[in-house]
């Protein structure tokens, strides 16, 4: 049986409210102003990716957390299912590569031979 964490917290996501919201709210607030240090290098951070996650001021919950990760993980599987599409088209393009290079080595072979035929008559 789960803990009583997790039966709240199981609880407030079927109701659709945000207890994650509400548990250290004011700690986190206090704790990033506090971490914060110089203003001028979190507005410089105001236009990276990262920025729109965990702008100033953001309240950032284990559920939102969660979400992230999850997005995240969604975007690495697709780009490597992408990778692994490009390998398969990297390899079946040197396999054929590997061809041309085998007919131009026999056509060569065979030019090779006429040249010393035409050179006998």
């Amino acid at each position: 049986m789960g803990t009583i964490d997790e039966k709240t917290a199981t609880r407030s996501e079927k109701k659709g409210s945000n207890f994650d919201a509400y548990s250290g709210g004011s700690r986190n607030a206090r704790r990033e102003s506090e971490s914060s240090g110089n203003k001028q290098k979190r507005d410089d951070r105001t236009h990276s990716e990262r920025a729109s996650v965990l702008a100033p001021g953001a309240s950032v919950t284990g559920g939102m957390l969660r979400q992230l990760i999850a997005d995240y993980r969604d975007q690495l599987a697709a780009k490597k299912e992408e990778l692994r599409k490009l390998e398969e088209e990297i390899q079946r393009t040197n396999d054929e590569a590997e061809k041309i290079q085998s007919r131009i080595q026999e056509f060569e072979s065979l030019q090779i031979q006429l040249e010393e035929q035409n050179n006998e008559e």
